[in-house]
This record gives structure tokens, C-alpha cells and sequence, in this order.
């Protein structure tokens, strides 16, 4: 009975770590106690691989891992350029001019007459009143000839326009950013601000009732 015992072949264990065991032992006799050893060296060995495999990286990891592999796997940072829309350009309407091609000729006494040298000096009398700046027939005369000549032309210079008493017709020119004179009046802002637009009033017939500095704010 115990020579049966002894001659009995030991089945191969379908353990993986125990086939692994058998597979790396240098010598094909190997007793019990050795056998034991190594199972439990390399089930804890296995636990140790399959708790690495379970439990996620540290950060560190992580990081080293990114800079080894930047190329691999790597989260790439996608960069959006925002383009802004275009600017909507305000739709402006062109002031009314029923007088285009029809504007009569400076009359021969401008700047003397009595509408003319009121605009000579400032006043508080009137809430709004332009002043020339200079007193000299001449460059008056040349602003409002530019003036009446872009009425006549209908041009980008006429920045406004309403009508007036009896069939007239009230403009406002601008000289192209030149200076002309400067506001005064009651309602003007302080300090004698500078009026670079030509205001000017034409009758039923088309003549030049008057004409003096002005600007937007005060039309």
C-alpha cells in the first residue's frame, strides 16, 4: 500500500501560477515544503501585477507618462479663433434738397447786410448763434459761395437739412473740418467752442436770406 502511495504520479495543477512555478524551477525534484514556497512567492507576485493593473496611476505617473509619450495618447488642446463680425454700417439718409440745381447767385451785399453783421459779435440774447471768425468780406464770401455750391450740387457736404418760413429752405454745410467762426448763444456749451459748418437759410426763390457758422448740435 505505501509503495502504491509513493509510485502515485501527482496531477498537474490547472493553477496558472502553479504551472508557471513548475516551469521556472531549476531542479525537476523539488519537494512539498518547496513547492508551497514558491506558490505563495508568486501568488503574492500576481496580486502585486493585478493590483497595478487595477488601481489607477498617481499623478506623478501620470505626468512622467505624458512626457514620455507627449505624441501618444496625449489630450491635445484644440485653440478656437473667435472672428468678430463685421461692424453693421448705420444706413443714413440723404437730407431733403428740393432746391438741387436751382440755388441763385451770393447776393452782391453779403456779409453788410442786416441779417449779415449780427454774426459779427456774440450774444446771450438768442439761445443759439454762430459767430464769424474772421471780418473780412472776403473769406466770407468764399466760405458761403462753397457752401451755396454744394447745395446746388447736392453733395456730401450737406450733412442736414429742414424747411423753413414760406417756402424756404434751411441747410447745414460742412467746410470740411475748417474753422469758420465759433458758437455763442444761451445754449451754447462754454468756452466758445469752434463751429466748422456753415448754416444757411434760402428763400422761396432760392436766395440767401442768411448764412453764419454753425454745427450739428446746435440745428
Amino acid at each position: 500500500m505505501t509503495d502504491r502511495v509513493q509510485k502515485r504520479k501527482r496531477k498537474l495543477s490547472p493553477d496558472s501560477s502553479r504551472k508557471k512555478a513548475r516551469e521556472g524551477v531549476d531542479s525537476p525534484e523539488r519537494n512539498s515544503s518547496d513547492d508551497e514556497g514558491t506558490t505563495t512567492a508568486l501568488a503574492l507576485r500576481t496580486r502585486a501585477e493585478l493590483k497595478s493593473e487595477v488601481e489607477p496611476k498617481s499623478n506623478l505617473d501620470v505626468e512622467f507618462s505624458l512626457d514620455d509619450n507627449s505624441d501618444i495618447g496625449a489630450p491635445r488642446q484644440v485653440t478656437t479663433t473667435t472672428v468678430p463680425k463685421p461692424a453693421v454700417k448705420a444706413v443714413t439718409t440723404k437730407p431733403a434738397n428740393p432746391f438741387v440745381g436751382q440755388v441763385a447767385a451770393l447776393r452782391g451785399n453779403f456779409p453788410s447786410g442786416y441779417h449779415d453783421t449780427a454774426h459779427f459779435a456774440p450774444t446771450t440774447k438768442k439761445p443759439k448763434h454762430g459767430v464769424w471768425g474772421k471780418k473780412g468780406s472776403k473769406p466770407l464770401r468764399k466760405w458761403v459761395k462753397l457752401a451755396l455750391d454744394s447745395i446746388n450740387a447736392n453733395d456730401d457736404f450737406v450733412v442736414d437739412s429742414k424747411r423753413g418760413e414760406k417756402g424756404g429752405w434751411i441747410y447745414l454745410v460742412s467746410m470740411d473740418g475748417e474753422t469758420v467762426g465759433y458758437l455763442s448763444g444761451s445754449k451754447a456749451p462754454p468756452g466758445n467752442p469752434p463751429a466748422k459748418y456753415i448754416e444757411i437759410f434760402l428763400d422761396a426763390k432760392k436766395n440767401t436770406v442768411s448764412a453764419f457758422p454753425s454745427d450739428p448740435s446746435m440745428f
